[in-house]
């Protein structure tokens, strides 16, 4: 800690040099937080310094990284209920014995079944064929869903997530049930932001375009890309952001 204890005693005296307000400090793997906090705190007493603790998380395996793929299986509702729909799909299909993981049951709004199947478009055609096969009159379609993280910037306070959900579903043309809404955060000056996920083939137009229209509001958007937040300011470069140790 003595090392931790000079290098922040040195940056205090850079600091002092070419005054800042803002500092971003990146901690090692092994080092405590705590103490690291309790060091800044002594060190810069005294000064009007904002500094920011970000921990390294460490890389792991892109195999165990890369997120499960899923697709959907669409049983059409033909005139019949969504209930017997379910009814008749659980009394013939046995998705134990074609190895089918159902993640997800959802009536959409033109009252059709929609199944999120695990593992890719592979698994949804498993499913799709026996449903054809145990069934005589239902119409099935299948489709990937790969997801895209972006952010809605700018919203007014007042907006409520199944308004975002709701305007991001008439923009790109999809079901209300793609949209997997992560978070909500409110800034200082009370614009809200919101952090989704949406379908990957419908993104792209919605990104290029960097706006969307939620109540009274245009607001902004922009695609989440997939480097953390330590890897971002290694390559901007600027005096501010600093690694240590």
């Amino acid at each position: 800690m003595e090392a931790v204890y000079e290098k922040i005693v040195q940056l205090k005296e850079n600091i002092s040099m070419h005054p800042t307000e803002n500092i971003s400090l990146v901690i090692s793997e092994g080092l405590k937080l705590s103490y690291v906090k309790k060091i800044c705190e002594y060190v810069f007493a005294k000064q009007k310094v904002k500094i920011k603790l970000l921990t390294q998380t460490p890389r792991s395996d892109p195999k165990q990284r890369k997120k499960k793929e899923e697709s959907i299986v669409t049983v059409k509702a033909q005139g019949k209920s969504f209930v017997d729909i379910v009814k008749k799909l659980k009394e013939e299909v046995n998705i134990d014995h074609i190895g089918v993981k159902v993640k997800k049951l959802q009536k959409t709004g033109k009252g059709d079944l929609r199944l999120t199947v695990d593992g890719g478009q592979d698994m949804a055609n498993s499913l799709q064929n026996e449903i054809k096969r145990k069934i005589d009159d239902v119409k099935v379609a299948t489709r990937k869903l790969g997801m895209t993280t972006i952010f809605v910037l700018g919203m007014d306070p007042t907006t409520r997530e199944e308004e975002v959900r709701h305007a991001i579903a008439a923009d790109i043309k999809v079901n209300e049930a793609d949209i997997k809404i992560r978070a909500i955060r409110t800034g200082r000056n009370e614009e809200q932001t919101v952090i989704a996920e949406i379908p990957r083939d419908q993104a792209l137009p919605l990104i290029k375009r960097r706006k969307l229209r939620i109540g009274w509001t245009e607001c902004g958007i922009r695609e989440r890309k997939a480097k953390n937040r330590v890897d971002r300011m290694r390559h901007q470069g600027k005096n501010r952001y600093c690694e240590v140790f």
